[in-house]
């Protein structure tokens, strides 16, 4: 009786378990990749795993050394190729090499004998494992087999099933779906503390999103990895599968990779890489076989076009145009792009701000120093905002090639109008060479020149015309798509008539569209402003256009024609790099004001940011310290013991026996230790200055407790700024309309706090104050001018300062020696909402000149050229009080001279 009942409990488990297996029924005749003869059965109640059903998984092989036995797993992608991790086949990582390892298909146990066998001819390790290794990135490797295996007579093996190729970052990373239920499979032990099987093993666990705490402290990029796994513990089979069921057949997700000390610790997950990021890579690869990986509705796959370089390698010494790989575009599909092969574009680059690191717009690699781009995604930054990278494929890549922007050149006739971009092109100088022929990681772009001097420039690329454009946001999609991987698109030149291409007549020769074809007109690839646009001429790619914009009223993409600016560019970087661009402005030494011991150094190009200055060539200027460096401004030295700067500067810190207010002076490197500094006691702001107006009578003066040593007395060499004494133009006539003036003011950014260590100078000319931007700008010419970069719609609005350059001085080139025409006006509450679209302000010095003399009780500092012995007197007449010791030996000659001739009469008519 208890046998007969020990028997129903036993017969009773059997069936509860029979009940909750499950079988995956697919027909190997009908799918092409993913299936086998034998149908996969999972228990679902085995959450430990499980061995498999014989031959249910004929995609899967095992990586085999002799006197190591099984070491890896693997998948069959076709005939000839095996898809697998780095990690077990990197000869540095593994041991192994590929003439001492085989793969073992047709298998089920190990220990079996009917195995297919076949040497490894060749191991393709993902180009970007070299790098990332170390953190394990780009654990993914493909292995060429000797000799193919036969998928036609062999029913025991198959193709393992890839994802489909997903075209924007978000479908990578919603494959696959949250919580979805995967299978792994492999030789390795599934419990931790178990041994390796010899039956091929499977367990079900599920798909754990990036975010989870867990999976997110293990993973280093989830574009390129997911998580999986259960919360027992767990070691998966490196180099192994693991698969989704979509219905009529297994489709593989991932390759194990790796998890916490090589295997997966209970409660973590194991790290998979993710296919679908790589099928781009891995089509590439297997090209050649017409077997599909993919499933799909079409009996033919696609075959991509690889274009073969023939500059590199080259031994030229003007390399340009070619990449480490080679370029391979997929054949056309309703895809508006596609993932760049990394290495394939070494000529570009990311243009990024050094405060945030956001991608801001792409350039390309004209020479070591320069980066070639667009203008208008420049015209708010200064160098020292800004940064690129070189050398990258993925936007976050930890081993990017990194240099910081020295100067922006920006075309001198670079204007918006009507909602286009006209001459919008701009180069980019870096502090440090990227040294291009020593890295096999970045190259040169091959820019377009005049050389069809026949053609139709009008219409040049021709319409219809094949090229590439490359870049991370190419396409005008919503911010969620943006693309952090290199992206190509095969686009086509379109004909100016063109009915969706808006480019004025005149601009022709300036700008040309692009389209993806004929009649697809919804999608605009000029999103990512200076992404080159590339036509394959003679072995190599040649650029003929940068991205510029799209019209907000939609077209295609609008591009600036390379060909144009040929001669431009040339020049730019001719006289650059032999620094025939900088003009020297030869100082008078002698002079009592507006003058340093070195000559101002001016680059004539069109800078923007200004340039860092020569030092000692503006020893007037010094630095305003408020409670104790909690605020500052800069200022210029009067006198002695006078500053002149902005009332907005010091208006709320009158006080000085509250405030510690502080004067630095030799400050053309902040960080040096050798200043001389000096305590404010008295503040002198213009009487009709009012902060309900805070620009206009925007000047102030300060006292110091002690004099500042001037001039021979000063190690640094102190010196006043000189005044202009002119009263021949009415005030708001001087300077005069379209005057080349300089402003010397801080290296600080718009955007950071951060400063430099050098003191910055900026070219910029004297602005109408009838032109519009002016007008809205100031309260009354006759105490206020503006000033821009050009004196142009463009160039006035420009924003070069902020708040840290208040109270800076603009100065004047006259006759030897610098002049103080203007002091810098900037809200130092308001500015950021206020002057992005406005005229930058100045207080102008020729109203204020009687008023400055009463607050010193002396005459203000004006040039009088160095002159000889008989002009001394009059050399001396405005510098009396600074030199009264001289004047004085003068007077005192001048009473012995007649005493002397007085005496010798005496004594004559004494005789």
């Amino acid at each position: 009786m208890i046998c007969f009942r020990f028997v129903n409990i036993v017969i009773l488990l059997i069936s509860i378990t029979l009940c909750d297996a499950v079988s995956y029924e697919c027909d190997k005749n009908t799918v092409p990749c993913g299936c086998g003869q034998t149908m996969v059965g999972i228990n679902a109640r085995i959450i430990n795993g499980e061995d498999a059903v014989p031959y249910s998984w004929p995609m899967m092989v095992s990586l085999t050394k002799a006197g190591l036995g099984h070491f890896c797993g693997g998948t069959i992608l076709n005939e000839w190729y095996i898809l697998t991790a780095a990690h077990c086949v990197d000869s540095y990582y593994s041991g192994v090499t590929s003439s001492d390892f085989m793969i073992a298909a047709n298998i089920h146990s190990q220990s079996q004998t009917n195995k297919i066998i076949r040497q490894v001819d060749k191991i393709i390790i993902h180009p970007l494992w070299d790098k990332f290794h170390h953190i394990i990135l780009y654990d993914i490797a493909i292995l060429r087999l000797a000799q193919p295996l036969n998928l036609q007579k062999n029913s025991s093996i198959a193709r393992t099933c890839l994802p489909p190729r997903s075209n924007t970052l978000e479908e990578i990373l919603n494959y696959p779906k949250n919580g979805t239920r995967l299978v792994v499979i492999g030789w390795g032990s599934i419990n931790y503390d178990q041994s390796s099987p010899d039956t091929l093993q499977q367990v079900t666990i599920n798909f754990k999103h990036h975010f989870d705490k867990k999976c997110n402290a293990m993973i280093y990029n989830p574009y390129i990895h997911f998580c999986a796994g259960t919360d027992k513990d767990e070691k998966s089979d490196s180099g192994g599968p693991i698969f989704q069921w979509i219905g009529d057949r297994w489709e593989q997700a991932g390759i194990v990779s790796y998890g916490v000390s090589g295997c997966a610790m209970k409660g973590y997950s194991v790290v998979y890489t993710r296919i679908s990021y790589f099928n781009d890579w891995i089509e590439s690869h297997i090209q050649n076989n017409n077997n599909q990986t993919t499933a799909s509705n079409n009996t033919t796959s696609n075959n991509p076009t690889i274009f073969q370089c023939s500059t590199y390698p080259s031994t030229s010494t003007s390399k340009c145009g070619c990449s480490y790989r080679n370029v391979i575009l997929s054949s056309p599909t309703n895809a508006p792009s596609e993932n760049a092969l990394p290495y394939t574009w070494t000529m570009i680059v990311s243009i990024r701000t050094s405060t945030t690191n956001q991608h801001i717009c792409t350039g390309t690699i004209l020479e070591d120093f320069y980066i070639l781009t667009a203008a208008h995604c420049l015209t708010n930054y200064k160098p020292q905002d800004l940064t690129i990278e070189a050398g990258m494929y993925y936007q976050t890549e930890s081993e990017a090639i990194i240099r910081q922007v020295d100067q922006i050149y920006i075309h001198p006739n670079y204007t918006t109008y009507s909602d286009q971009y006209i001459n919008d092109i701009a180069i980019l100088r870096l502090t440090k060479s990227l040294y291009v022929d020593n890295n096999n990681y970045i190259s040169r772009t091959c820019k377009s020149s005049i050389y069809n001097q026949w053609m139709d420039m009008n219409n040049y690329p021709p319409g219809g015309t094949r090229l590439v454009i490359s870049g991370w946001d190419i396409i005008h999609i919503s911010s969620s798509s943006k693309s952090k991987l290199l992206q190509q698109a095969e686009i086509y030149a379109y004909n100016s008539n063109h009915s969706n291409c808006f480019i004025s007549g005149n601009q022709n020769q300036m700008q040309f569209c692009v389209g993806r074809n004929e009649n697809n007109n919804d999608i605009c690839y000029g999103n990512d402003p200076g992404s080159p646009v590339f036509e394959w001429i003679d072995g190599r790619w040649i650029q003929v256009g940068l991205t510029s914009h799209c019209r907000s009223a939609g077209g295609s993409g609008i591009f600036t024609k390379l060909s144009s600016y040929s001669n431009w560019i040339d020049t730019l970087l001719n006289s650059t790099i032999t620094n025939t661009s900088s003009h020297v402005y030869q100082c008078d030494r002698k002079a009592s004001c507006g003058c340093g011991q070195t000559d101002v150094v001016l680059t004539s190009s069109h800078i923007i940011g200004g340039e860092n200055t020569i030092k000692y060539s503006w020893p007037m200027m010094v630095s305003i310290q408020i409670r104790d460096g909690y605020d500052s401004c800069i200022g210029t030295i009067l006198s002695d013991s006078f500053i002149l700067t902005s009332a907005q500067c010091i208006y709320y810190y009158t006080d000085t026996n509250y405030y510690n207010i502080t004067i630095a002076t030799s400050i053309y490197d902040v960080s040096s230790a050798v200043k001389i500094t000096r305590r404010v006691d008295r503040v002198y702001i213009h009487p009709d200055y009012s902060r309900t107006e805070p620009y206009l009578h925007d000047i102030a003066i300060l006292h110091v407790s002690e004099p500042f040593p001037l001039g021979d007395k000063s190690p640094q060499y102190l010196q006043k700024i000189c005044i202009s004494t002119e009263n021949e133009f009415p005030f708001n006539q001087y300077p005069k309309l379209d005057s080349e003036l300089v402003v010397v003011g801080s290296a600080s950014s718009s955007y950071t706090v951060e400063t430099t260590n050098t003191l910055e100078q900026i070219s910029v000319r004297m602005i109408d104050s009838k032109h519009e931007l002016c007008l809205n700008s100031i309260t009354n010419d006759t105490y206020q001018f503006c000033a821009g970069l050009s004196n142009d719609h463009e160039g006035a609005k420009l924003n070069y300062l902020d708040r840290g350059d208040l109270g800076a001085p603009i100065m004047m080139y006259k006759n030897n020696h610098w002049e103080q025409v203007g002091i810098a006006t900037v809200d130092m509450y308001e500015y950021e909402s206020s002057l992005r679209d406005r005229a930058q302000v100045y207080t102008r010095l020729s109203p204020y000149r009687e008023w400055m003399r009463r607050i010193l009780n002396a005459s203000l500092p004006a040039y009088s050229p160095s002159m000889n012995i008989s002009d001394t007197t009059i050399s001396n007449i405005d510098t009396t009080i600074y030199n009264s010791g001289t004047d004085n030996y003068q007077q005192n000659h001048f009473i012995y001279q007649i005493l002397g001739l007085l005496i010798i009469m005496c004594l004559y008519s004494s005789i």
